[in-house]
């Protein structure tokens, strides 16, 4: 291992022959059994083990469950004959170059999407995988699209072809159309995205009154997949083959006599060979023969072929014709078996080696560090920043990948890991005592753009909110020593001196410094590389507490470490003391218990139920007690004074429009962004402004505004804030006779009103109001809360000092009694849920959903596949173990995919009972039927430990218990 590791050592000081890679795709469509694949071309593990031992799956519960969990990189090399053209004669000759492939393996669950955005940050290039029975699923258009927003260059790898034989049973001509169809889907996502960025593109344009430049056209078209273009590898990974049409080019172009670069043109699509002219003709030129095309003919015949006389039906004599043609070498142990899988390996695997076609792809294929860093890292460096001799040449060293002692270091790293003490290369280990043998260690996850980084150097660690501009950033920037530099090789590591520049490294040193995502540089003008988005917002969370109690600072250390080493997990402190973790999903929050019982607190943990969030809203009812009628005040309104009459406050609460709704809860994540009064802030708060009024506008032209006696147009002019947190899905709205800016300014400075004086404390209370609602303590979403009017009598001097905390309350209490008013609706957190399975157990996939309150909102079936594809919305509350019973009624045949998908209105009252004389007759009166809505209240309100209305005896009935 040590010669391999000085031979990579050398290889890294090769940019040019440096490519970066990762493995993208759905959850088992087949990457850690291709990166087995891979890693035995180099004789890391043999190839008779490649799928089956999951060398990248390092964590126990990975191989348990069969799933990766966690991005994990090795490093390979890569010999390759090349053809070049001499400057000097113009003569082509051939040479060996050898590469060094730095891969990464990536999740496919969804649970774990942060980490693919981790290893797409660092990678120049990724291969996406594609299944060929089930096609594109969602997780597949979730990668691609983070793939394509990080500019990574995609490779499409179709993978198990081989099922299409063995299990569909399909013909060569059937698997052509499915396989068209399904490089048709992929496209058609890259099509979307490509629409989007035109859209974006000329928005800047015409802002900038900038021309689109000619060459567009022809990114474009490289933007898409096709075989001819070489970008599309058609592969087996459990049996170890793999090709690219230009591979059988070669061969047939000597034996028809035509130019291998135009046969290869023609191998895909409906192209055919006329076998009397012997040329190659268009549907056109079919005159009703049925030919195959060229792909069905040339390739796949030949498959099909060497899998039915070996897999299908065992014919030893044409096994033998086959071997002989191939020219490959079988030992005879091997041919006694008949219909052995690893005969059928040993002849594809020799005929089409899976590696050599995906290496040479990527290589080919996959831009190196060099050409990748001048066009990837463009937006975030030439963003902002004034253009100064320093800063220049920074940005050149970055684009030019320069390795050279005199350039800055800079590298980002995109996440931690964790490690135990005990697997670290041995030559390090110097501690006192055996007790901390096998402490945890965090490692970074790193990739360096320019200079060379080496052990016991001085860099600085620079957040994600770092900006080189601000003078007040100095909170942001942490200054460390290396103290390691390691080679990963998937589970083990290997030391390394100093890791120059376009290669990816694990550095350790910076465990205290870096939460999740840095950047490190030893230049302070270094902009920072940005945070990783998160796919999967965490919308899971469980709380936890040690069995022991007095263990709860080893809880609290093992909190900080799996807040360092998890990309996705969030660690809260509740009000109530709690300590919460939130999660992606179930999965999500079993690995980070198990990691905390094991080995980050190593301590027994009590974990909760979990804790799921809804929402609370209004209908445009008003509710069946509410007594405004008789009061004349329009529903929602409310005026109350504070004990002494020194304030009278008069607002109302309204509903608002569901797509107003619905615009607030999308853009809460970028009212978080929009700070301060500068230009940036005012441009971004005016195109917020914008949205809402054009969702506003949409609500009055399609009649979907709440019948109340309100100007609905003029309600997103007179915004004061929003809340809870000021950047919550709810707007306070002032109605008094002060100007009233963005929201940014909250009231204009320039008015003598009253209000100003307690402006604070207005927005204060219904910062308060909104974050905890009248029925079960929940976020208020989708409501306006309108400032009438406000008096204040400032007579008496010494009442004034309780004022402020008197108006907060006076505000709070107001907005609560408003809002039950109206008839209330809680909003459930919602799952979309995608899953195939077959006909036969379409019935009971439906009724453990049905049983689940969830809704098949499509039932598509997959042409050329008996699989059918259905999407469901299915409330988070009702999801736990949905998985696992899905699992046990179609044994093991339909394994959902659950992505959060926000939030939707349960259209139930909570307090509603029967009140006319049909619903008392149908009911009775106590309206037996359950309450949905009100259960879901109700067990929040008792975990939150609030008042609940239960009766513990309903009908009591004396009994006489005298024996006779």
């Amino acid at each position: 291992m040590e010669s391999r590791t000085d031979h990579i050592k050398l290889l890294q000081q090769n940019k040019s022959c440096i490519r970066n890679i990762c493995i993208i795709a759905h959850v088992d469509h087949g990457k850690t059994t291709l990166s087995d694949s891979l890693l035995s071309s180099n004789g890391i593990i043999s190839s008779k083990l490649a799928g089956k031992i999951r060398y990248l799956d390092s964590r126990e519960d990975e191989q348990e469950r069969g799933i990766t969990m966690e991005s994990s990189g090795i490093s390979l090399f890569f010999k390759m004959v090349e053809q070049v053209v001499d400057e000097e004669s113009q003569e082509k000759k051939l040479t060996t170059n050898e590469y060094l492939i730095n891969l990464i393996d990536s999740p496919g669950h969804v649970d774990f999407s942060s980490e693919v955005s981790t290893a797409s940050r660092i990678c120049d290039g990724g291969l996406l995988l594609v299944d060929a029975v089930e096609g594109v699923c969602a997780q597949t258009h979730t990668v691609l699209r983070q793939a394509i927003e990080e500019n990574v260059k995609p490779v499409l790898v179709l993978n198990k072809i081989d099922r299409l034989i063995t299990d569909l049973k399909q013909t060569p001509e059937e698997a052509f159309v499915h396989l068209t169809q399904i490089l048709e889907q992929v496209n058609a996502i890259l099509g979307s995205f490509e629409a989007h960025d035109l859209m974006r593109e000329n928005e800047l344009n015409s802002e900038l009154n900038n021309e689109p430049k000619d060459d567009e056209e022809e990114e474009r078209e490289d933007y898409y997949f096709s075989p001819e273009k070489g970008n599309v590898i058609f592969a087996s990974a459990i049996d170890g083959w793999a090709f690219r049409t230009n591979q059988f080019a070669k061969i047939y172009a000597t034996k028809l006599g035509v130019d291998e670069t135009k046969l290869n043109r023609f191998l895909w699509g409906k192209f055919f060979l006329d076998p009397k002219t012997k040329r190659i003709i268009s549907p056109k030129g079919l005159k009703n023969r049925q030919l195959k095309p060229l792909f069905v003919q040339f390739i796949l015949d030949n498959i099909w072929a060497v899998y039915e006389n070996i897999y299908v039906n065992y014919d030893g004599p044409k096994i033998e014709k086959i071997i002989k043609s191939l020219g490959v070498k079988i030992p005879p142990r091997e041919l006694k078996p008949p219909g052995s899988r690893n005969l059928l390996q040993s002849i594809m695997s020799q005929w089409l080696p899976l590696a050599r076609a995906v290496l040479v792809t990527v290589v080919q294929k996959i831009p190196s560090p060099i050409e990748a860093q001048s066009y990837r890292l463009a937006e975030i460096l030439n963003s902002g920043g004034d253009s100064t001799a320093d800063r220049s040449t920074l940005v050149n060293a970055i684009q030019t990948c320069d390795t050279s002692d005199t350039a800055p270091v800079v590298a980002f790293l995109s996440k931690m890991f964790s490690v135990s003490s005990a697997d670290l290369p041995a030559k390090a280990v110097t501690r006192s005592n055996e007790d901390t043998e096998e402490e945890e260690v965090l490692i970074g996850f790193a990739r360096i753009y320019s200079g060379t980084i080496k052990v016991g150097q001085s860099i600085y660690i620079l957040g994600p909110k770092y900006n080189a501009e601000d003078p007040d950033c100095d909170q942001f920037k942490t200054e460390i020593v290396v103290e390691r530099l390691f080679l990963l090789m998937g589970k083990e590591m290997r030391d390394l001196e100093c890791v120059p520049a376009g290669n990816i490294f694990g550095i350790m040193g910076c465990q205290t410094a870096v939460l999740k995502t840095a950047t490190l540089s030893t230049s302070l003008i270094c902009p920072s590389l940005a945070g990783v988005k998160m796919e999967a917002p965490p919308i899971l969370r469980v709380a936890l507490e040690p069995k022991d109690p007095t263990q709860m600072n080893q809880l609290l250390q093992g909190l900080e470490l799996l807040n360092r080493a998890d990309p996705c997990v969030e660690i809260q402190l509740e009000e109530t003391g709690e300590n919460v973790i939130a999660c992606a999903g179930e999965l999500h929050v079993e690995r980070c218990v198990k990691d905390l019982r094991e080995r980050f607190a190593k301590i027994e943990i009590q974990v909760s139920k979990p804790l799921v969030q809804f929402k609370e809203t209004l209908s445009e009812f008003p509710a069946q007690s509410s007594n405004t009628a008789n009061s004349g005040l329009p529903t929602g309104t409310v005026i109350k004074s504070n004990p002494e009459k020194t304030v009278e406050i008069k607002l109302r609460v309204i509903p608002l429009p569901a797509l107003v709704r619905s615009c607030l809860l999308d853009i809460s994540a970028r009212l978080a962004t929009i700070k301060g009064n500068d230009p940036s802030a005012q441009k971004a708060a005016s195109a917020v402004i914008e949205e809402l009024r054009k969702a506003m506008q949409n609500s009055i032209d399609e009649n979907e505004c709440p019948n109340i006696d309100i100007n609905w147009s003029s309600l997103i002019d007179k915004i004061v804030t929003f809340g809870p947190k000021y950047i919550g899905p709810n707007m306070l709205i002032s109605n008094l006779d002060v100007a009233v800016d963005l929201w940014v300014d909250g009231f204009a400075k320039n008015s003598d009103h009253k209000a100003l004086e307690y402006y604070t404390s207005i927005v204060s209370g219904f910062q308060v109001a909104t974050n905890a609602g009248p029925l079960c303590a929940e976020p208020l979403a989708g409501v306006a809360v309108i400032l009438e009017s406000y008096t204040i009598n400032t007579e008496n001097s010494d009442q004034l000092t309780y004022l402020p905390g008197q108006i907060v309350s006076m505000i709070n209490l107001s907005i609560r009694q408003g809002f039950l008013q109206w008839s209330p609706r809680l909003m459930l957190a919602m799952y979309s849920c995608e899953l195939q399975t077959e006909a036969t157990h379409l019935g009971r996939v439906d009724g453990v959903l049905s049983r689940r309150r969830g809704k098949i909102l499509s039932e598509d079936i997959k042409e050329g596949t008996p699989l059918f594809t259905l999407v469901a919305a299915i409330p988070v509350v009702e999801s736990f173990g949905l998985v696992d019973e899905l699992r046990k009624k179609t044994s093991g045949v339909a394994s959902p995919q659950l992505v959060f998908s926000g939030f939707e209105v349960l259209d139930l009252d909570p307090f509603w009972v029967p009140t006319t004389e049909e619903e008392l007759e149908d009911l009775g009166d106590k309206a037996d039927r359950e309450n949905l809505a009100k259960k879901y209240m109700e067990s929040v309100r008792l975990r939150k430990g609030m008042a609940i209305e239960k009766k513990l005896v309903e009908n009591a009935e004396k009994q006489r218990t005298i024996k006779k």
